[in-house]
């Protein structure tokens, strides 16, 4: 198992459909990783110019006493952080079971908390969430900050994912549709002072099907995506919990066990430049259920 991923599972579960689930977390964070590795990369080219522009104006400012007085008190007003994960959402206890089906389905399973298994895990070379929680009943919440300008901000960027998953059976060739009602929300505070000072703020739910390490159908749903730089006013914004209904997947699978994952995730990051940034992004999810519709 790589670094940085943490499963919990339910004692239901036989070793083989707990090493399914360790094979298909793993992929799916290696996927990911990898993915936001290559943005990094090409921000990083793209910044290249930006930064030796910001190089030539820090030398020059650091030549004058009291303009560099000056910007070092720009960066000594961190500014509060004014959410705090709240993980509210309906109680878990429930039973499975079989919904009475449409005349185009051979059947509907419903699963309910508690879930199979939960997991969570966060970017190599990130720091780890400011805080998190989240277990096998599908009560989600990340709370990701970066930056002196906040307080409890890390020093490099955080890229933090959380999530609950059941495992999916079948016995012949069938198609299937997946689905996932959730209630969630989000929220963002966000703020750069300085030159080439910025803060960036992103977040929002995501979801996979997959056997073993294979990647069969996936869905990333943005909830926003916010970046600031120079000499910005502090800004925040705050949701309520609100039902989310994310479009199915759906695909012909043959006999065998999969995994359905659905999780949240959060990415807060920063660059001080000539004075201070920091930015948090929180993202809570309830995860109502999980639908399996069956068709032959």
């Amino acid at each position: 198992m790589p670094d940085g991923i943490e499963i919990y599972f339910s004692a239901s579960l036989a070793p083989g459909q707990r090493e399914i689930v360790e094979q298909s977390i793993a992929s799916a964070a290696e996927r990911t990783r990898a993915e936001a590795d290559a943005a990094r990369e090409r921000a990083v080219e793209e910044d290249k110019l930006h930064d030796a522009i910001t190089a030539r104006l820090a030398k020059l400012i650091r030549a004058d006493p009291g303009v560099a007085e000056a910007l070092e008190g720009v960066g000594m007003r961190p500014f509060k952080a004014k959410d705090r994960l709240r993980l509210q959402g309906p109680p878990g206890g429930g039973r499975d079971h079989v919904i009475p089906a449409s005349p185009t389905d051979s059947s509907v399973e419903q699963r309910l908390p508690p879930y199979d298994f939960a997991w969570r895990w966060h970017h190599n070379g990130g720091a780890p969430p400011f805080s998190q929680s989240g277990d096998q009943r599908g009560r989600l919440g990340v709370d990701a900050r970066a930056g002196g300008g906040v307080a409890g901000g890390a020093s490099r960027f955080v890229h933090a994912h959380i999530g609950v998953g059941c495992i999916v059976r079948t016995d012949r060739p069938i198609a299937v549709e997946l689905f996932a009602p959730r209630s969630s929300r989000h929220s963002f505070a966000i703020g750069a002072r300085g030159i080439g000072a910025s803060a960036t703020s992103e977040g929002g739910l995501e979801t996979t099907f997959m056997k073993g390490g294979q990647v069969l159908m996936a869905g990333t749903f943005p909830l926003w995506r916010r970046r600031v730089s120079g000499f910005s006013e502090n800004e925040s914004v705050r949701t309520g919990f609100t039902s989310v209904f994310p479009g199915g997947m759906g695909g012909r699978i043959d006999p065998g066990e999969y995994t359905f994952n659905v999780g949240i995730w959060a990415f807060a990051d920063y660059a001080s430049g000539i004075g201070s940034a920091g930015v948090q992004s929180l993202v809570e999810s309830s995860i109502i259920e999980m639908r399996i519709h069956r068709r032959d």
